[in-house]
């Protein structure tokens, strides 16, 4: 029981945000041109805070990037070693710091019954970039796609401000996520587009 209380706490902050940050970005917070798609390949560290109901937590975040594949790693405020999300072949799994892991049907049934629904983990490279998920319908997108303001699809709200440039490429700052009682936060530190080799 505390491992699945431990995950729930991780995975709740991979679901970026809460208030507990102190706004230390001091960029415009009005969207500029940005590339019109998202890279295949980019690392960006930042720090995420969340309150879901009366809970909360916040942490850093390391997410690597690579085609369909992706690492994002989650860690305790002071770089202690948290939980991962890890999808590769088209399989999303959570690893906890133990090793052990939730993966397919499992780890669906366990999101609905803690958070009343499936977290779309797959849309949340789209998102950062400011771009609607394409597999989800009816994206309703307030300011242009790649420098949204904000980006409705299926009951979450995400919404951007702090515009400004990463080596070359311009992101959001920060990005909010909401959705019901839950809140999400995402203050991007580093951003980079990997070459391919």
């Amino acid at each position: 029981m505390r491992v699945v209380r431990y995950i729930l706490l991780v995975l709740a902050a991979s679901q970026l945000g809460g208030c507990i940050f102190l706004d230390w970005m001091t960029s415009s917070s009005e969207p500029k041109p940005v590339a019109a798609s998202i890279p295949s390949k980019w690392v960006m560290t930042g720090r995420i805070g969340v309150i879901h109901g009366e809970e909360g937590w916040h942490g850093k975040i390391d997410w690597n990037q690579n085609k369909r594949n992706f690492k994002a790693g989650f860690f305790g405020p002071f770089g202690g070693k948290g939980a991962e999300f890890i999808s590769k072949g088209g399989k999303v799994e959570l690893r906890s710091p133990s090793g052990k892991s939730i993966s397919g049907a499992r780890l669906n049934k366990w999101q609905k019954q803690n958070f009343g629904g499936l977290f779309p983990i797959r849309a949340l490279p789209y998102w950062i970039h400011g771009h609607p998920y394409p597999k989800m319908k009816n994206a309703t997108v307030k300011g242009k796609v790649g420098a949204a303001e904000e980006i409705a699809q299926e009951n979450w709200v995400v919404r951007y401000s702090r515009w400004k440039e990463f080596k070359g490429r311009v992101m959001p700052g920060k990005i909010v996520l909401i959705r019901g009682d839950l809140r999400m936060k995402l203050i991007l530190d580093s951003y980079r587009i990997v070459k391919s080799k």
